[in-house]
C-alpha cells in the first residue's frame, strides 16, 4: 500500500529526517556526499566496511529523495484529476486492479424505475468499483512509478558495475523491481497563516488535524557489499527512508481545500453573500430614501465581488493572493467605479463634487497598484486593506450618498411602534370603549320584599259562618303612599338603600249559611228519604280590607366587574377587577362632566327589568312577602347603568396620549438593525420583542394609574375606571398587535421568498428537491454577514507562512520535542485569466469559454413585499433577489518559492514545486500514454441577497425590465 495515513514516523526516522533536510540546502552534489559522510562517520573506530555500506545508504537515501522530488514535480504540474482507469496505476493497496465507476441509468417514468430498480437489484449494473481509488492516490501509485525509474537510473549509474567503491570495498545495489514497493506516507503539518477571515477559517473541517505537507519514503533495496577482489562479504535487503523535500502534497491540499471552499454552500458563498447584502442595503436605502438607483442588484456587481472574494480567499487559503489580479480588480473596480458613474457618463463636463471624487479614486488605485508592483518586484510581503462596506458604496454613483442612506437606515427608525400604536388609536372605536363601559356600569343586584301587614278589616258577614273564598287582594294607586325612602349608597356588598310603602289593599270574600237539609219522595208507592249539605252565600259580597307596610331592600352583591382576555403571551394574560369603584352607587364631579356612577342602579333593576314588571309599584303591589314574586325573590341580577356622553371622547383623549408619549419614547434598539440583522425575518421578530420590552418598560406611565384612583387604591368613579382601563386595554393591544403584525410579517416574508425560491430552481429537479436547504444555506451564510462586515478584510501579496509538525490529532509537539519542526512556506499564485469577466471569451483548450456567469432574480418583484399585505397598518418592506454563479479558471498554479527546488537535468536549471490545475491530458512520461487528465477549477454556488425597509411606497425592487439578470454563460 503506497498510502497508509494510519502510519507513524519513528524518532529515528524523525532524526534522520532533521539532518537530511539540512543537508538538502546544499547545491552540489559533491558537497552533500562529503556532508553527508563526515555527518556519518563517529570514530575511528568504525571499519573501513562499515564506512562503505553507511555511505551507500546515505547516497541511496539522498538518490530517493531526488527521485521524489523529480517525481512530484512531475506530478505537480499536471496532476490526474479524471482518471483513465486502464492506466496501471489505478490499482487499490493490494494491487487489485480498479474500474471505472458505474452509474445506473434514470428516468422519471414510474414504470422504467421500477426495471430500473429490479436490474439493480439483480446486479445488472455491475459494481462501482472505481472507488476504490482515489486521484490523490492515483498520482501516489503514479509518483511511485516516476521514482523508481529515477531512482533506478541512478542505482545503475552508481552501484553496477562496481562503480561505487572505498577503500577496497564495492558496494552493489539492486534496482527496485516493482513500483508498488515504494511506500509514501504523508507527513502532516499546520500552517500558521498572517491572516485570517472573520469566520469559516482556512484549515478546519478535513484539515482540521494538519495537511499533508510532506512524503516520507520507503523502499527495500537489496544491497551487497564485497572486496575489489570480488569477494562477497555481506547482502542484506535495507529499508532505505527520507523525507521527500517537496511540497507537492501541502500544494495539493490546499488546492483542494481552495477549491471545496468555492463550491456550494461554502466559504466563498458567504463572502459574496456578504459583499452582495452590503451592495443590496447600500443601493436600496439610497433607493428608499433618494429614489435611484433603480437596479439594486446588478450583474456587474456581482462579477466584481465574485473577483474579490476570490482574491480574498487567495489571502485565506495561500497566504497570498495573484498580484496581477488584484492589479486587474483594482483597475476594473476602481476605474469602473469612478469613470464609469452615471454623473460622468450624462454629463459633458463632470462637476467639482464628482471630479474630486474621481481624482481622489483613481489616486487611491495607483497607490494600491503601486504597493503591489513593489512587493512584487523586492520580494518583499505585503497586506492591502478592503473595506467590504466602503467596495459596497463604490459600487453606486454616489458613494457617499450610498453611506449616508445606510447610516440613516442603520438605525431603522421607520420599523418601529408608530404606525401600529396610531392604527390601535384611530380604530378605537365607540364599540370597543362601550364594551368596557358596560362592564364597569354594572352591578350584581339583588332585590327583597318583606310586607307586614299594619291593619285588617274583614267585610260584616253576620249570620253567615262560613268562609267560602277570597279573591285576590287588588291595589289602586290612590291607595300607595310613600311613608319613608333610605339612600345608603354603601359599597358592595351591601345594603343600596330601602323604600317603606304604606299599601292598602281589599279583596272580595264569599261568605256563607249552610246545613243539612233532609228530603222524602213517593214514587210507586215507596217513599225514598234523602240528606244534603246545602249552603245560601251572602249577597253583595262583603270586602275585606287591609293596610301594610311592605319594606323594599336592593342589595349589591358586587360593583363594576370587569374581564378581558389579552392574548398571551403578546400581553400579561387577562385583566380581572371587581369591587374597586369607590362610593360606587353616588353621582360625583369629575373635570369632564357629572359621572352618576352606578346610583341608578336600583331603578333599572325595577323599572327596565321585565322579570320584576314594568313600574316600581309592581313590585310593591305583586312580589308578596314571604311568597315567591315572578321568580325567587331573592333573584339575581345584572343590570348596565347608561353612562355619560362625554366618556367615549374622554376615552380616546387618553388613548392619543399614550400614542404620542409612545411615538416619543419607544424606540428600536439601535443594535437592532441590518447589519447585526440582515435577515429580514429574524430581524422583524428580534424588532417586535425589542419593542414590546420597551413598552413594557413605560408601562406605568402610560396607564397613569395613580391619576384615576384615590389613596386607597379604588377608582374615584366609574368612568375613571373607564378611561383607565381603556388605557391598560391600548398598551395592551398595541404590544399584541406588534408581535401579532411583526411575527407575521416575518413568516410571510420567509414563505413568500422560500416559494418564490422553489419556483425559480424548478428548472432542476435537484434543485427544487432541496429548495429548503438552498434557502437553509442562503438564511446560513446571511447570519455570517456581521462578521464579516465588523473588520476591514485585507488581501497579502507574498505572505510568508510558517508550517509545523502536528501528532495524529492535529496537536502540535511541544518544544524541545524531537518531532517538532519548523518550516517557512512562501506561495506564488498565479491564475489565469487575471479577472473573470462575464461578457469576454477567454481561450482555452476546449475553445473560447466564458470563464464567470452570474444570474440574478429579484424574486418580489419590482415594489418588493409589503408586510403584512393583508392586514394594514404595513410593517415593513422586503424584498429578496436569488443570486446564480459558476465559473472556471483556464489555469490556477501555485508555486512553492522558498528554497524547495530541484535540478532539471535537461534543462540543467532549479526549478520550483509547482501544482497546476487546466485542461489537460496527462501523459505518463514512462509509458507515453495518457494515464488521465487534469481538470480545471471550477467554482459555483447559489446564494440571495434580502433587504428590510420601513414601510414607503411604492416600495423597493429592480425594474420589471431586469427582475431577471443573466450573463451570457447562462443565456448561452
Amino acid at each position: 500500500m503506497l498510502l497508509d495515513e494510519h502510519a507513524q514516523i519513528p524518532f529515528a526516522a524523525i532524526g534522520i529526517i532533521l539532518i537530511l533536510t539540512a543537508v538538502f540546502t546544499s547545491v552540489y552534489f559533491i558537497r552533500m556526499d562529503v556532508d553527508m559522510a563526515s555527518t556519518r562517520v563517529r570514530g575511528m573506530q568504525i571499519s573501513d566496511a562499515d564506512n562503505a555500506l553507511k555511505f551507500a545508504v546515505s547516497d541511496l537515501q539522498r538518490s530517493l529523495n531526488y527521485a521524489g522530488i523529480h517525481a512530484l514535480n512531475t506530478i505537480g504540474k499536471t496532476p490526474v484529476i479524471e482518471i483513465d482507469y486502464d492506466a496501471p496505476y489505478a490499482v487499490d493497496e493490494n494491487g487489485v486492479k480498479c474500474t471505472a465507476p458505474q452509474s445506473k441509468p434514470t428516468n422519471d417514468i414510474p414504470i422504467i424505475q421500477f426495471y430500473i430498480m429490479i436490474a439493480d437489484f439483480l446486479g445488472l449494473y455491475g459494481s462501482d468499483t472505481g472507488s476504490c481509488i482515489t486521484p490523490y492516490e492515483f498520482n501516489q501509485n503514479w509518483g511511485g512509478a516516476l521514482m523508481q525509474d529515477y531512482l533506478n537510473n541512478l542505482i545503475d549509474e552508481n552501484y553496477q558495475k562496481s562503480r561505487f567503491t572505498y577503500k577496497g570495498y564495492v558496494v552493489h545495489a539492486e534496482p527496485v523491481d516493482d513500483w508498488k514497493k515504494i511506500r509514501l506516507e504523508p507527513v502532516k503539518m499546520k500552517l500558521n497563516r498572517s491572516i485570517n477571515p472573520p469566520v469559516m477559517q482556512a484549515g478546519g473541517g478535513a484539515y482540521a488535524d494538519g495537511y499533508d505537507a510532506y512524503f516520507k519514503a520507503t523502499v527495500p533495496v537489496k544491497i551487497t557489499l564485497s572486496r575489489v577482489d570480488g569477494t562477497e562479504l555481506t547482502s542484506e535487503i535495507v529499508e532505505i527512508t527520507t523525507l521527500i523535500d517537496s511540497s507537492y502534497p501541502l500544494l495539493r491540499s490546499l488546492v483542494e481545500e481552495y477549491s471545496e471552499r468555492s463550491m456550494g454552500a461554502n466559504v466563498l458563498m458567504g463572502e459574496v453573500t456578504s459583499m452582495a447584502a452590503a451592495t443590496t442595503w447600500a443601493k436600496g436605502y439610497m433607493q428608499f430614501s433618494k429614489g435611484s438607483p433603480d437596479n439594486i442588484v446588478d450583474n456587474s456587481d456581482l462579477e466584481k465581488m465574485v473577483n474579490l472574494a476570490q482574491l480574498m480567499e487567495h489571502g485565506f487559503v495561500f497566504n497570498s493572493a495573484d498580484p496581477d489580479a488584484v492589479k486587474e480588480y483594482f483597475l476594473t473596480f476602481l476605474l469602473d467605479g469612478v469613470l464609469g458613474s452615471g454623473e460622468a457618463a450624462n454629463i459633458g463636463g463632470i462637476g467639482d463634487e464628482v471630479a474630486d471624487r474621481t481624482l481622489e479614486s483613481l489616486n487611491d488605485m495607483q497607490e494600491r497598484l503601486d504597493s503591489v508592483d513593489e512587493a512584487v518586484n523586492t520580494g518583499r510581503s505585503i497586506l492591502i486593506g478592503i473595506d467590504l462596506m466602503q467596495s459596497a458604496y463604490d459600487s453606486t454613483d454616489s458613494p457617499g450618498g450610498a453611506e449616508e442612506s445606510v447610516n440613516s437606515a442603520a438605525m431603522m427608525e421607520g420599523v418601529n411602534a408608530n404606525s401600529i400604536a396610531r392604527h390601535v388609536y384611530e380604530n378605537l372605536t365607540d364599540d370597543r370603549v362601550d364594551e368596557i363601559a358596560k362592564s364597569v356600569y354594572s352591578a350584581d343586584v339583588e332585590i327583597k320584599v318583606t310586607r307586614e301587614t299594619t291593619s285588617y278589616e274583614g267585610g260584616n258577614h253576620a249570620g253567615y259562618p262560613y268562609d267560602m273564598s277570597a279573591g285576590s287582594w287588588t291595589y289602586s294607586l290612590s291607595f300607595a303612599e310613600n311613608l319613608e325612602m333610605n339612600d345608603i349608597g354603601s359599597l358592595s356588598p351591601g345594603v343600596l338603600g330601602g323604600e317603606v310603602w304604606q299599601v292598602y289593599s281589599q279583596r272580595y270574600h264569599k261568605w256563607a249559611r249552610c246545613g243539612w237539609k233532609t228530603t222524602s219522595e213517593t214514587v210507586d208507592g215507596k217513599t225514598t228519604t234523602s240528606r244534603d249539605w246545602v249552603c245560601s252565600y251572602l249577597s253583595p259580597t262583603p270586602v275585606d280590607k287591609k293596610s301594610e307596610k311592605v319594606t323594599v331592600t336592593f342589595y349589591s352583591n358586587s360593583n363594576s366587574e370587569y374581564y378581558v382576555n389579552l392574548n398571551a403571551p403578546y400581553s400579561t394574560g387577562s385583566r380581572s377587577t371587581v369591587n374597586d369603584v369607590g362610593t360606587a352607587f353616588y353621582a360625583q364631579d369629575t373635570p369632564d362632566g357629572v359621572d352618576g356612577n352606578l346610583r341608578h342602579a336600583p331603578d333599572i333593576l325595577v323599572s327596565e327589568r321585565g322579570y320584576y314588571g314594568t313600574a316600581r309599584e309592581n313590585v310593591i303591589k305583586y312580589c308578596p312577602g314571604d311568597t315567591k314574586c315572578p321568580g325567587d325573590k331573592m333573584q339575581r341580577v345584572t343590570v348596565t347603568n347608561p353612562y355619560p356622553d362625554w366618556l367615549k371622547n374622554a376615552a380616546r383623549d387618553a388613548a392619543n396620549d399614550i400614542y404620542q408619549s409612545i411615538t416619543g419614547d419607544v424606540h428600536l434598539d439601535p443594535d437592532i438593525n441590518f447589519k447585526n440583522y440582515p435577515v429580514p425575518s429574524e430581524l422583524l421578530v428580534k424588532a417586535a420583542s425589542n419593542l414590546t420590552a420597551r413598552i413594557e418598560a413605560n408601562e406605568a406611565s402610560y396607564h397613569n394609574t395613580s391619576a384615576y384612583t384615590d389613596t386607597s387604591g379604588r377608582y374615584k368613579t366609574a368612568s375613571d375606571k373607564v378611561i383607565a382601563l381603556t388605557r391598560e386595554w391600548y398598551v395592551d393591544e398595541v404590544k399584541r398587535l406588534i408581535n401579532v403584525q411583526f411575527n407575521d410579517a416575518a413568516e410571510d416574508s420567509e414563505m413568500n421568498i422560500r416559494s418564490k425560491l422553489e419556483q425559480e430552481l424548478s428548472g432542476n429537479k435537484e434543485l427544487k428537491s432541496n429548495a429548503d436547504g438552498v434557502f437553509g444555506s442562503i438564511i446560513d451564510s446571511m447570519n455570517r454577514i456581521p462578521s464579516m462586515l465588523s473588520s476591514q478584510i485585507s488581501i497579502p501579496v507574498n505572505q510568508e507562512m510558517t508550517a509545523y509538525t502536528v501528532d495524529e490529532s492535529g496537536v502540535s509537539y511541544a518544544a524541545g520535542d524531537s518531532r517538532l519542526f519548523n518550516d517557512g512556506v512562501q506561495l506564488e499564485i498565479d491564475q489565469e485569466p487575471d479577472y473573470l469577466d462575464m461578457d469576454q471569451k477567454t481561450d482555452s483548450t476546449g475553445g473560447e469559454i466564458y470563464t464567470i456567469g452570474v444570474r440574478n432574480i429579484d424574486l418580489l418583484g419590482s415594489t418588493g413585499l409589503w408586510l403584512p399585505p393583508t392586514n394594514p397598518p404595513y410593517v415593513a418592506i422586503t424584498n429578496s433577489w436569488l443570486i446564480e454563479v459558476e465559473g472556471e479558471y483556464v489555469s490556477f498554479k501555485v508555486t512553492d518559492v522558498t528554497n524547495k527546488a530541484y535540478l532539471n537535468i535537461t534543462s540543467m536549471q532549479y526549478e520550483p514545486q509547482v501544482y497546476v490545475r487546466e485542461e489537460a491530458a496527462v501523459v505518463d512520461p514512462l509509458t507515453g500514454e495518457v494515464i488521465g487528465y487534469n481538470k480545471p477549477l471550477k467554482f459555483g454556488f447559489i446564494t440571495g441577497t434580502m433587504i428590510l425597509t420601513p414601510f414607503k411606497p411604492p416600495g423597493i425592487g429592480d425594474p420589471i425590465e431586469e427582475l431577471i439578470e443573466s450573463s451570457e454563460k447562462f443565456s448561452g
